[in-house]
């Protein structure tokens, strides 16, 4: 009765205050509570934090403590550790392919680092959340752009790091970049942090929308999103990345703005929650960032809510204990029961496992909802009971949340799912979208699975996004496993001057010419194979149509000897009300095999069938093959890069790929692609033609799409698919050739020889000369590239391609006859320029299209400037070949008409 109260007398003291005189101006090291944290947690030598970035400072003073060395690596000039780099012993430069990680054309990598990792309380500059970490710096690019990114982390992941911080990124995601996420988290324990990216939109962004990294949004000093930084359903946190002031090169600093602030940021706080919690892996220690977020939602704006992930990094809550569960749906399965296209009146089952990361948690329930009124919730109720901590885990595989696709819904609409799960004192929501009402199907029954699309695409209806579709998966197990090995496929039907397709184009988008008339179905009842798709699509899309209407099916099989393929029929009917000539029909497909920029291709010409694979040990082969009998066989195998196939003079899709170059691809032979050494990134196009339809006609082709372990088990299925499909045997596996030729001395009389063994005499002969000539060797020729077509007499053909040499290559020039011609490409003017020893004499032009047929020609005579001008505007648009010949001398040059 004597106190009127009674409470301990707390003593106050200040939070942790580095030396650093700069750190006022670092108003993140505030906002993220690092001073507090540091009160509970300096840092650890032992944990690495590697920055993959345009390079390092190496003489920065507020680097000089932090760097991590390669102790086990002499400066001798060799390989001292046998890690197959020379003095690797502070990082490598894989933009120069040396030991020297120093900047170059940009500062932007010493600035990210110092985000993270800059020394702290050394009495210089400024500070990084990281504090006493270590700092590995990898340098993948310089001048603006991140050349070699990911394989920097496959690096880092291999030397030691335990938080990779990746400040650059794309969209467009793929299979090789999440196999290398999957390795570093997986398989080495490292935890890849990424920039969200800087567009200010809801776009994944790449790597940081893959599975398992570290997503991070940037705030500004108020905590409201910075206004240039990506948010949406896939950010997992933020952290301040407006006006942040860290390392700049030259021992300097500077004011940098960018998620790829904020993600190093978060970066170095990682790291010292993994030295607070050593025990923890990978993917604990992000949770454990997460679920210590602060609440930054009542200051922002209503639209971004649910879409800054857990909130801003708070330091201090993260290395004060782990005191809550933080459940994570890893795996979710969605099944229709049926065909799995997800369509109208289809009702969805709907589960997951729930993995806890973190503390245990209690009695768990998890109610689901969606945002669209287009689907019905059914059952969206289910019990999860107790999950244990550390990496416990429930399923609700026994009681799925069950939903209904209602007639409203919008053609591939993607409806966003809100996952609520409790224990009554610990909350969180899982979002994800599915995919409703699509207008493609999956075919998954036998190893390979794929997506048919609507609009003639294969693999995928989007092209680079890659979320609408399975791509090409082998091996392919019903439990739904597998590596998907296609970027993208679609069928390109094509005459001398136009094509019709869907596929990439030059500048890195897609022609849309091909539209959907009757949306993909499975037919309920199958007529010629056990999965049987059909549906209709023409080119009116296109500004320049064929007028081509294409009725579509596909097909596949369990049997044994036919699981590895599915068949893809196209019947092609033309309503143009003219005739169209010169007509090729193929699949165009960029095959990424693994490590894409170590694949090769090759062809099988009695088989009809061309190849990409794998270089690396027990590499998985991937086919395209002519079923069809309608028309012959053309193998385009194509590096995908001009910069891969120095010298090359063939077509290059990501290099240029208009309607010229998707031509000459349908309809001309290339046996191989990737060079001599372990490969490159290759893509092919496998065509059959040339056909001749006049108004109302109609001609069908079809291809098997394959994939296998090796050249022995793809030739068996080609076998097998085509018996499949005709009935019969391939009549033609013993046909075959060698050719060879004589160059041109510059006067047109190189010659051209096939040489037919196996088959069944007698034989015809039809090379693309002009004119045409039908006997074994072709003479009168000049230099050039010609294709034969060789015929049986059981009708078998194959076509090969023979080049004749000459005094000068295709598109060289030398001094005694042309030295340029320009403009190239040409709207219909193009000046030819030739060399002084030229003189006034005359001199004959000839030009032809892509199938040998002369459009021009003409004699001419050099005027006074040495310059004779030609008019192409009676032209059709597309690729031509202008050989031009002087008394003594000829060259043949590729021109594009535009």
């Amino acid at each position: 009765g004597i106190a009127e109260y009674v409470q301990p007398y707390y003593v106050h003291h200040e939070f942790y205050t580095p030396n650093d005189p700069q750190i006022g101006s670092q108003y993140h090291i505030s906002s993220v509570k690092a001073y507090q944290a540091w009160d509970v947690q300096k840092g650890d030598a032992n944990v690495t934090v590697a920055i993959i970035d345009s390079g390092t400072d190496t003489d920065h003073e507020d680097f000089l403590t932090q760097f991590a060395y390669n102790t086990g690596e002499t400066l001798d000039g060799t390989d001292s550790d046998g890690d197959g780099y020379i003095d690797n012993n502070l990082g490598w430069d894989f933009f120069g392919d040396d030991n020297n990680a120093q900047m170059g054309g940009s500062n932007h990598g010493v600035h990210v680092a110092g985000c993270a990792v800059a020394a702290t309380d050394n009495g210089v500059g400024v500070a990084g959340p990281a504090f006493g970490c270590s700092y590995l710096p990898i340098k993948a690019g310089d001048g603006g752009t991140i050349g070699f990114g990911y394989v920097g982390i496959t690096y880092a992941a291999d030397h030691g790091a335990s938080i990779i911080n990746c400040s650059w990124g794309g969209a467009g995601g793929g299979q090789l970049g999440q196999d290398i996420i999957d390795y570093a988290t997986i398989n080495k324990d490292v935890l890849v942090v990424a920039g969200a990216g800087n567009d200010n939109t809801e776009d994944l962004f790449y790597p940081a929308g893959y599975t398992y990294v570290l997503n991070v949004a940037s705030t500004a000093s108020t905590d409201t999103k910075s206004g240039f930084s990506n948010f949406g359903y896939s950010i997992d946190l933020c952290a301040p990345g407006s006006n942040i002031y860290a390392t700049d090169n030259n021992s300097g600093y500077t004011y940098m703005s960018g998620t790829s602030m904020s993600s190093p940021v978060a970066a170095g706080c990682a790291a010292l929650v993994r030295a607070e919690y050593p025990f923890l892996d990978a993917m604990q220690a992000a949770e454990q960032l997460k679920v210590t977020c602060d609440n930054i939602y009542p200051v922002n704006q209503s639209i971004y809510q649910d879409k800054l992930g857990a909130g801003r990094i708070n330091l201090f809550s993260a290395v004060s204990g782990i005191t809550q569960p933080s459940i994570v749906m890893i795996e979710r399965n969605v099944s229709d029961g049926g065909d799995e296209a997800f369509v109208v009146d289809d009702t969805l089952s709907i589960d997951g496992i729930f993995t806890n990361y973190l503390a245990p948690a209690g009695s768990v329930t998890a109610t689901l909802t969606a945002q669209s009124s287009n689907v019905q919730i059914i059952d969206g109720t289910t019990s999860l009971g107790a999950i244990a901590a550390f990496g416990g885990s429930a399923d609700n595989a026994a009681d799925p949340f069950t939903v209904k696709i209602l007639s409203g819904a919008t053609v591939n609409e993607k409806v966003t799912f809100e996952l609520e799960l409790t224990d009554g004192s610990y909350n969180t929501t899982i979002f994800f979208q599915i995919i409703v009402n699509v207008d493609y199907i999956n075919i998954a029954i036998n190893d390979v699975a794929t997506s048919i699309t609507s609009k003639s695409l294969t693999g995928f209806n989007d092209f680079s996004i890659q979320l609408e579709g399975l791509g090409f998966i082998y091996p392919y197990s019903i439990l739904g496993t597998g590596t998907n090995i296609l970027f993208d496929c679609g069928l390109m039907v094509g005459t001398t001057n136009n094509v019709s397709d869907n596929v990439r184009t030059t500048g890195g988008g897609t022609d849309e010419d091909f539209v959907a008339v009757n949306n993909v179905q499975r037919l309920p009842v199958p007529v010629f194979s056990e999965f049987d798709v059909e549906g209709d699509f023409n080119d009116a899309g296109s500004g320049t149509p064929l007028g081509i209407d294409i009725a579509h099916k596909a097909f596949a099989w369990t049997e044994t000897g036919h699981r590895k393929y599915v068949i893809v029929e196209y019947d092609i009917t033309n309503n143009s009300g003219g005739t169209l000539s010169a007509i090729y029909a193929g699949l165009y497909a960029d095959w990424d095999i693994n490590d894409y920029a170590q694949n090769k291709g090759g062809t099988v010409q009695e088989r009809r069938l061309g190849y990409i694979y794998d270089t690396q040990t027990d590499g998985v082969w991937a086919g395209m093959q002519v079923v069809s009998t309608s028309g012959g066989f053309v193998h385009n195998a194509m590096f995908n890069n001009a910069t891969d196939d120095p010298g090359g003079t063939g077509v290059y899709p990501n290099t240029s790929y208009d309607t010229p170059d998707k031509y000459e691809s349908l309809s001309t032979m290339s046996m191989t692609s990737g060079g001599t050494g372990v490969g490159k990134d290759v893509c092919n196009v496998v065509s059959t033609g040339p056909f001749t339809l006049a108004a109302g006609e109609s001609v069908i082709v079809a291809f098997a799409i394959m994939a296998g372990d090796d050249l022995t088990d793809i030739t068996a299925t080609a076998d097998s698919a085509y018996i499949k499909y005709n009935g019969v045997p391939l009549p033609c596996t013993d046909l075959t050739a060698t050719t060879s030729s004589t160059d041109d001395d510059g006067t047109a009389n190189g010659t051209a020889t096939a040489t037919i063994s196996g088959g069944t005499a007698p034989f015809t002969y039809a090379w693309n000369t002009s004119p045409a000539q039908n006997s074994e060797t072709a003479v009168g020729l000049a230099e050039g590239t010609y294709m034969v077509t060789l015929t049986d007499a059981a009708g078998c053909t194959i076509t090969y391609s023979v080049t004749v040499g000459g005094p000068i290559g295709i598109g060289q020039a030398g001094a005694s006859l042309v030295t340029s011609i320009y403009p190239n490409p040409s709207e219909g003017v193009v000046k030819i320029v030739f060399g002084d020893n030229a003189d006034n004499s005359s001199c004959e032009l000839s030009l032809r299209n892509l199938i040998g047929q002369e459009v021009m020609a003409k004699q001419v005579v050099p005027n006074g400037e040495g310059e004779v001008q030609l008019s192409l505007a009676a032209l059709n648009k597309g690729a031509y070949f202008l050989t031009v010949k002087g008394e003594t001398s000829e060259q043949t040059f590729k021109i594009l008409v535009q």
